[in-house]
């Protein structure tokens, strides 16, 4: 009977150690990207701390912008003072970091027949941010693109992939392969074959990532509908993909973004009924495993996902009402979700922009309905410092003592009473306090919502309501009140709901097998 309590004792043990601590995402204040009219805003790590966001600015007729951005380990941020600018019109932007100071940003240019183009992004030693010239990308075909995703696989590499809307199978997909020249140009990498078509038919969404410098993921949803991933392999100066892997039958008018979490997994989030449905993607001698879902909402759109330090990640997406943001945790091949962001500001027409920096902080950035400050646009792009720590909770028991008196002339005499006490408890009950954060404009506030259970088997403090009673009178009355406060708080990781009901099941068997022991 020993072993058995025991047994079930480690079970406990065994579980609370392997469970993951939600996450949540932190912010600080955010600031203007320019003045005005900046739409289409993509980011990227170009060192620690140190990131890009380029975009369309529409203050100046929708020429490229690319500004640098600082943020600090006390969520502190600001706009760098230098802005590199284009005459390209640039639309559909996606951008990547490889090595430290150096980046590559893709782009339609509306100004120029629809032609895709890349650029390559260098940091300088004074902080200054240098513009290479435009490598056009694919042929006639792609013109007028609505789908470009680019991804670094190493230092001198990346992968972009577009479709082709003048081909003659609408919406084909190509991937090129880029690379640096000895003299640091942006070229299409030769001698072919360095452009593969993961899809051969109407792509409505693409997103690539890499995850080792040989292999990648190329993830898109189609008209069929299907949304499906492919592993894309990188070796010199060739590209393959492999057979995909349907994820779901997916919807006509679905989204997915796929980032990597390490050399063999990445995850994946895709809309599927107009929810949104994320999972790990572990790739293995170029078969791929789903992990577990995880839904996060409904009526979902623009979505954009950012992988942290291995096992966290963001995911942003448009839902029924206003833009709102999770950290993931992943454990054991599925996510754990913590508390809701939400951007009361950000424009429901554009994606929100995020960018790892170093470990669990990088930068989010967005474009809001807030006015620019130029007096001209009606909106704006806002960027914020960002890190993705552990969800703490508050727990508060406590008496008062307080007493009051005083000679009142109104009708209503009222007492009270409040009774505590400590007692020892091995039941599951309700002790925690999470936190919503919205964010608008400058301002940030916090709500508090609760709901988690957690157990304890140490003391904790109980108090009862007090209870009230009231009396008319129409003579003056005197009116004394007396009641006992003591407050104390600490501080916990919470553990998921899910976690909490099995504990308490396991712990219904230890005080079983207690019993018999005794």
């Amino acid at each position: 009977m020993q072993l058995v309590f025991l047994s079930v004792l480690a079970l406990v043990a065994s579980l609370l150690g392997v469970s993951a601590a939600p996450q949540d995402i932190y912010t600080g204040a955010s600031f203007s990207l320019k003045d005005g009219g900046e739409s289409s805003i993509v980011t990227a790590r170009l060192a620690d701390s140190i990131s890009v966001a380029c975009c369309a600015d529409w203050g100046n007729d929708g020429s490229g912008l690319c500004r640098v951005l600082e943020t600090d380990a006390e969520l502190s941020g600001s706009a760098g003072s230098t802005l590199v600018t284009v005459t390209d019109k640039t639309t559909h932007n996606s951008i990547t970091g490889l090595a430290d100071g150096l980046a590559i940003w893709c782009y339609v240019d509306s100004e120029n027949a629809g032609q895709i183009f890349c650029r390559k992004l260098a940091l300088a030693d004074s902080g200054n941010l240098t513009i290479g010239y435009e490598q056009s990308v694919g042929a006639s075909e792609s013109n007028w693109a609505t789908l470009v995703s680019v991804a670094a696989f190493s230092s001198s590499t990346a992968v972009v992939c577009y479709d082709n809307p003048q081909a003659a199978v609408t919406g084909r997909v190509d991937c090129a392969l880029l690379a640096f020249t000895v003299d640091g140009d942006l070229v299409i990498q030769s001698p072919l074959p360095s452009t593969v078509h993961p899809v051969e038919q109407d792509a409505t969404s693409i997103s690539i990532t890499r995850l080792s410098q040989s292999s990648g993921l190329a993830c898109y949803t189609t008209s069929a509908p299907s949304c499906e991933c492919a592993t894309l392999a990188v070796s010199g100066t060739t590209l393959a993909v492999d057979t995909p892997m349907q994820l779901s039958a997916s919807d006509s008018e679905a989204d997915v973004v796929a980032s990597r979490l390490s050399d063999e997994s990445g995850i994946i989030c895709y809309t599927q009924g107009g929810a949104v449905v994320c999972a790990e993607l572990v790739a293995t001698a170029g078969n791929l495993t789903k992990g577990a879902e995880v839904v996060l909402g409904a009526s979902a759109s623009r979505l954009s996902v950012e992988g942290f330090s291995g096992e966290h990640a963001v995911v942003c997406y448009n839902g029924a009402s206003l833009f709102g943001c999770y950290a993931l945790a992943l454990s054991d091949g599925e996510f754990v979700r913590g508390n809701r962001l939400e951007l009361d500001d950000a424009s429901s027409e554009f994606k929100v922009a995020i960018a790892r920096t170093v470990e669990d902080s990088g930068v989010l950035c967005y474009t809001s309905n807030i006015p620019g400050s130029n007096g001209v646009s009606e909106y704006s792009g806002r960027c914020m410092a960002i890190q993705v720590s552990p969800l703490t909770t508050t727990t508060e028991t406590g008496t008062s003592l307080t007493t009051t008196s005083g000679t009142s002339t109104s009708g209503t005499t009222t007492s009270g009473t409040t009774v505590s006490g400590t007692t020892m408890s091995t039941t599951p009950h309700t002790t925690t306090e999470t936190t919503r954060t919205s964010i608008t404009g400058l301002t940030t506030t916090r709500t508090s919502i609760t709901g988690t259970e957690s157990s304890t088997t140490t003391p904790h403090t109980t108090t009862a309501s007090s209870t009230t009673t009231e009396t008319s009178s129409t003579t003056p009355h005197t009116t004394t009140e007396t009641s006992a406060t003591q407050t104390t708080a600490t501080e916990t990781t919470m553990i998921s709901c899910a976690l909490a009901q099995r504990v308490e099941g396991l712990l219904v068997a230890v005080s079983a097998a207690a019993v018999l022991l005794a």
